[in-house]
Order: C-alpha cells, then sequence, then structure tokens
C-alpha cells in the first residue's frame, strides 16, 4: 500500500470518530434538555453532563508526526 493511502485511510477513521462522538454528545445534551423541560419544576438548573470529542488539532498533530516520522526513515 502507498503511504498516501495509509494517511487518507487514518484520516477518515479519525473524522468518523469524531462525527460519531460528536452525534453521541449532541444526543446527550438533547435528552439532558428534555428531562428538564418535561419536569414542571421551576427550579432548573442546566449542566452539561457529556464529554466533549476529540480535538482536531490533536489529530492533524498525530498525522504530522506519523507522516515526518515515515519520511525521515527513507
Amino acid at each position: 500500500m502507498d503511504l498516501f493511502t495509509i494517511i487518507i485511510i487514518i484520516v477518515f477513521v479519525f473524522i468518523i470518530k469524531y462525527l460519531i462522538d460528536t452525534i453521541n454528545s449532541l444526543n446527550g445534551e438533547i435528552r439532558e434538555i428534555k428531562e428538564k423541560c418535561i419536569n414542571n419544576n421551576k427550579k432548573i438548573t442546566f449542566t452539561k453532563n457529556t464529554k466533549t470529542p476529540i480535538n482536531m488539532n490533536e489529530i492533524i498533530k498525530g498525522i504530522t508526526y506519523f507522516k515526518n516520522y515515515i519520511d525521515e526513515q527513507k
């Protein structure tokens, strides 16, 4: 396999994982809002219970490091 193909596959896997984590986070927030809004209690406090998805800058730095490491090995 070509190095470019491997990098593209890795990038797409991380993008798909990022999208799945984002959707899960949004589902958790929607579920929390539904629970708070259906309740008739006037003292409603919203708290964020879901974790944030991974930062894309960390993924890009990791891929860049991997690419530079492979290029140095040639």
